[in-house]
């Protein structure tokens, strides 16, 4: 974890990348970080408009927020009215700014 900067984001294929662990042992292991509070997962989704110089993207803080927004907008960007792309959701982890440990008396 020490490759990461607090508030940095990584995905899991350059984390594994960088360690040497194969993406399948790394997504397990990016998702038990965040389930231990250590780690933090943002969402990424982007819309599907025929030009690639007008693509959107939306980032989101969880899963609930990203779902809400797709069933609000009706699986529709809101600035282009292209189709949002469902299929290709991305995920990046971002580690925390942990308190120092306590100090021993």
């Amino acid at each position: 974890m020490t490759i990461l900067k607090p508030d940095a984001t990584a995905s899991p294929h350059y984390l594994s990348r960088k360690t040497g662990i194969p993406l399948s042992l790394m997504g397990t292991i990016l998702s038990t970080l965040v389930h231990d509070s250590v780690l933090d997962a943002r969402f990424f989704i982007f819309c599907n408009n025929d030009d690639p110089e007008l693509i959107h993207g939306f980032e989101f803080m969880g899963k609930k927020e990203l779902r809400d927004f797709i069933i609000a907008q009706k699986f529709t960007c809101p600035h282009c009215d292209s189709k949002l792309n469902t299929q290709n959701i991305r995920v990046a982890f971002v580690k925390k700014e942990l308190p120092p440990p306590p100090k021993a008396l």
